[in-house]
């Protein structure tokens, strides 16, 4: 599964009609989601991150704001 994480917090945009893209969500979304996923036995997540989050420190972020947060929650 491919999950776009933008660094605000929104509901979910939907991918516009006749497009096969993911939906876009923010922080508190992709975490619940990631957990849903995770408690329905997926166990391959790619994470894209689209503006705005910087640049500089994407993988960082990611890290500190999703998937160490979904890994507390799920231990």
């Amino acid at each position: 599964m491919q999950f776009l994480v933008t660094g605000t917090d929104r509901e979910a945009s939907p991918a516009a009609p006749g497009q096969a893209l993911p939906s876009v969500l923010g922080p508190a979304g992709t975490r619940e989601l990631l957990r849903e996923f995770i408690a329905a036995g997926a166990t391959h997540l790619v994470l894209a991150p689209v503006p705005p989050i910087p640049a500089s420190n994407r993988a960082q972020w990611l890290a500190e704001e999703i998937v160490e947060p979904v890994l507390a929650a799920i231990a």
